[in-house]
């Protein structure tokens, strides 16, 4: 869904107008240089032919990205410059990129690594996961993103998907002394405030240019405001029992229709500061020896206020409506006694990543060998205040999303805009440590081969220790919660002021509504502890050890005309994994207590991972083309979430959940054939296609069943439960194609020879088989994905204009027998413009226009009508000024 504003095209308009002035007094000034100079590149081109010579000279199905100069990325996210890459699909969060897949698979498949090191960050998950949010990261650290899709022996195990790897500068790759600075700010019509930041580096060599230094930080300011619309419990089927009055023929025909049984609306307010610190220590004694140390701070402090209203249709009787005879989804309703809850929370939240490594590299003659010691740690910690009120309402409300259906109209008169309706649920607060640490050792050899087939033998092996620990702990205020007067936590300016939606809804969408604050209320009717004990659901501690090893041959041969090169060998896993939870239960009395002995993980499993990757082409080391063959097996072990030994009962729900410790690892064969063909000036120019299959073993899905249990201890007695959990069973088949073409347009006269593309496409048919035996798309999975990008390079002005695209893809398939409610999220074009313009005294300028058709985050269950939850966007303007010296 698009909404474009004319105060925003101008604004572009205005400032390419500028842009191009610049570009044309550039022009002019210089023309004689740059026609002497023409065979020089530089900036966007630049970054691009040597992404184009990476991928080349790779011995693996690869994609680069490259920085165009220090502190100089091409995109301001790194997932949003990482989806520009075939194959890739990236999620958004807060108005920005977030995390990317690979191929098709889900973040939680995708490996990253920053200089070897992984990469875990969590933020807002409730539990560790194996991704990354790359959102924490700033792009500007980075010299070279290299997506690695058909692993070698060397790789580290954990990426299905694929693995992506951020290398940031060396300050011998540098080379002399050098330092630089940028400011930005960017602006958003749908962000509380503006944001502001800055970057710095510097760089030298000393010893006589056998050591250097490199230090980068950078610091940014994120306004956290988001607007949503939800449906966020389902839809249900209407049936009798639903309506107020099963002997009218007009309700009785509204009977088998799809309603929401819930819609809610949302909005989170607050300031999200940001702040990295890379570091590089290189020393190089000799030609044969060098020694490092690199490290990573980064730091993320996120203040926010949440507010959401919900009504609960499902808890009410139907009395009227309107049904869509194409989609069968209860377009409009009127309910009688429906239930109204408001929520308000106020949340802090602290999240921090450090990584340290230091290693050697010793070449000498033959041989190669290289260690490394590297530290990982990263933790997040919020407290969350919540005030939860409701009121059961005795009278009519209604939704209708026949003018919007990613926005439906709502009335609730009267009750959202007055505090004596509102009857306060429970108000507490909430302390959660989520934290991680990795411990690697590696050793690596190397022995080159003389006059053979095989040109080197490559062996190593790697160990880790992984510490997974979460942590959960609640107060409630010691006051009844009928003795606490909801009215004495209103504020002035806190909670909604009108504003929601920025008046994008239709008539009847509401826009504010009175909201408490819940930590006013709580300095009036204070908490039974003081300090928050750790006493509630999903406490546990989950240690993984593994130990790998690997042998892998290279090899290359001329026969004929022809060339052959490549790597082939085998990596050996072992995995021990280990850890204690508790049982948590509630009852109907609303008390939660731990249970019985704590429970266990207790796991050991082993993989056996062979791998081939082999080239060949004609036996010219700039050969015009060059035909790609793979294949391999991978693995990627399960989320923490889904292996940990937890389980919460909750009497009320009727519900157990759980962890299964005994979970195997997921398994994938993959298969690549692909052929590359380079042309144009400096081999600037190529055109590739790649056909990939996966097919994915010991898929891991979600489960329930029923069982009979009781928990005395806790006041519940014996009863029937339905227990949620997960077990290997799934299977996905992926098959794909990749294609992609760049080239700058130098067999063009001028003025058209500074202009250039990339273009790629990627077509995925997945199928995911669940264990009820319902077939879908498998999940993240979008069917056609597209990236455009045009760009122009003039003396010191260079523009890029790139479009991305995606198709739907499914987000979260349906846990029901009938395959019901689904979840999907809508694809959707984003059309980004940069705008650059350097100076040989070493200053630019840059604008960036993010999202510029202004798409926004929609998601819906089953079909388009059913909406699930939407995110408001609109454009961002980053406007920096920097210096290199």
């Amino acid at each position: 869904m698009s909404r474009c504003h004319g105060p925003f095209i101008r604004r572009v308009l205005s400032i390419a107008a500028v842009f191009a002035g610049g570009s044309l007094l550039a022009q002019n000034s210089n023309e004689e240089v740059v026609e002497m100079e023409a065979f020089k590149v530089s900036g966007y081109r630049s970054a691009l032919a040597d992404s184009l010579d990476a991928k080349r000279q790779s011995d693996q199905v690869s994609d680069s990205i490259m920085a165009e100069e220090i502190g100089q990325f091409p995109d301001t996210n790194l997932a949003e410059a990482i989806q520009r890459i075939t194959g890739v699909a990236m999620t958004r969060n807060n108005g920005e990129g977030e995390k990317v897949s690979v191929r098709g698979l889900n973040p939680n498949f995708t490996r990253v690594e920053i200089n070897g090191r992984s990469s875990m960050v969590t933020v807002d998950d409730s539990s560790p996961e194996r991704d990354a949010q790359l959102s924490v990261f700033n792009s500007d650290l980075y010299n070279s993103i290299e997506v690695i899709k058909s692993p070698s022996a060397r790789d580290v195990e954990g990426g299905i998907g694929g693995t992506v790897k951020l290398n940031t500068f060396k300050p011998l790759q540098i080379g002399k002394m050098s330092y630089g600075g940028e400011v930005s700010y960017a602006t958003n019509d749908f962000k509380d405030s503006d944001e502001p930041g800055f970057s710095g580096f510097y760089s030298n060599i000393f010893a006589d240019g056998k050591a250097g230094f490199l230090v980068q930080a950078t610091y940014e300011e994120r306004d956290r405001r988001v607007d949503r619309v939800e449906s966020n419990q389902d839809f249900d089927i209407v049936d009798t029992g639903f309506l107020k009055d099963d002997s009218d023929p007009a309700q009785l025909a509204l009977v088998g229709s799809a309603y929401p049984e819930r819609t809610r609306y949302f909005q989170k307010r607050g300031d999200n500061p940001r702040f990295n610190l890379t570091s590089t220590l290189q020393f190089q004694p000799t030609e044969d020896l060098e020694l490092y140390i690199d490290g990573l701070i980064s730091r993320e402090e996120r203040d926010e206020d949440r507010s959401r209203i919900q009504m609960t249709w499902s808890r009410g009787d139907l009395i009227s409506g309107v049904v869509d005879p194409v989609t069968g989804t209860l377009v409009q309703a009127t309910i009688d006694r429906h239930r109204v809850d408001q929520d308000a929370l106020t949340r802090i939240t602290d999240v921090e990543s450090t990584g340290v490594t230091g290693g050697f590299v010793w070449d000498r003659d033959l041989l190669k060998i290289s260690g490394e010691i590297s530290i990982s740690e990263g933790s997040e910690d919020w407290f969350q205040s919540t005030l939860q009120s409701r009121v059961n309402r005795d009278g009519a409300g209604s939704y209708d999303i026949r003018p919007d259906h990613m926005m439906p109209a709502m009335t609730t008169p009267g009750i959202l805009r007055t505090a004596d309706n509102m009857g306060v649920r429970a108000l507490f607060r909430q302390h959660r440590i989520i934290s991680y640490e990795e411990d690697v050792m590696r050793l690596d050899l190397e022995r080159a081969l003389e006059g053979e087939f095989f040109t080197s033998v490559e062996a190593g092996i790697r160990t880790t220790d992984n510490i997974f620990d979460r942590k959960q702990g609640r107060s409630n205020s010691a006051t009844s919660t009928g003795d606490i007067d909801y009215a004495r936590g209103i504020e002035p300016g806190w909670g909604l002021q009108g504003d929601f939606g920025f008046g994008k809804g239709s008539t009847g969408f509401p826009t504010n509504w009175v909201m408490a604050n819940p930590d006013a209320l709580i300095e009036q009717y204070p908490l039974e502890d003081t300090v928050i004990p750790f006493n509630n659901e999903r406490v546990y501690t989950v240690e993984e050890d593994t130990t790998a090893l690997y042998f892998m041959a290279n090899f290359a041969e001329s026969f004929g005309n022809s060339r052959v090169r490549g790597n082939i060998g085998v990596r050996y896993v072992d995995t021990k994994a280990g850890g204690i939870g508790n049982i948590n239960a509630e009852s109907n009395a609303g008390d939660v207590v731990v249970v019985g002995e704590p429970t266990t993980l207790d796991q050991d499993y082993s993989e056996l991972l062979p791998s081939l990757n082999l080239i060949l082409s004609p036996d010219d080391p700039q050969a015009p083309y060059q035909v790609r063959l793979a294949a391999s097996k991978a693995m990627t072990r399960p989320t923490v979430g889904e292996m940990s030994p937890v389980v919460i009962v909750s009497e009320p729900d009727g519900e157990i959940e759980r962890g299964n410790p005994s979970l195997d690892p997921f398994s994938a064969w993959q298969y690549d054939l692909g052929i590359e063909t380079y042309f144009g000036e400096n081999d600037e120019g190529m055109f590739a296609i790649t056909g990939f299959i996966k097919d994915v073993e010991s898929f891991i899905v979600p489960t329930s069943f029923n069982e009979t249990v009781g928990f005395p201890s806790a006041g519940i007695p014996s009863q029937t439960f339905q227990v949620d959990t997960f077990k290997n069973g799934g299977t996905a088949d992926i098959k794909g194609v990749e294609m992609s073409f760049q080239t700058p347009f130098t067999f063009l006269p001028a003025p058209l020879s500074d202009f250039g593309t990339m273009i790629n496409y990627t077509f995925i048919d997945s199928e995911f088989i669940d264990e009820n035996g319902n077939s879908n798309p498998f999940p993240g999975t979008s069917e056609n994905t597209y990236n455009i990008v045009l760009f122009y390079e003039k003396g010191g002005f260079s523009t890029r204009f790139a479009y991305n695209f995606r198709d739907d893809y499914l987000l979260v398939p349906s846990a029901a027998a009938n395959g019901m409610n689904n979840e999907f999220t809508e694809g959707v074009g984003r059309l980004d413009i940069g705008l650059r313009y350097r100076w040989d005294s070493g200053f630019k300028v840059s604008v960036d226009l993010i999202n510029v058709t202004e798409e926004q985050d929609y998601i819906y269950y089953d079909v388009f009508d059913r909406l699930e939850q939407l995110t408001m966007e609109s454009m961002q303007i980053n406007v920096s000024f920097g210096y290199k010296f």
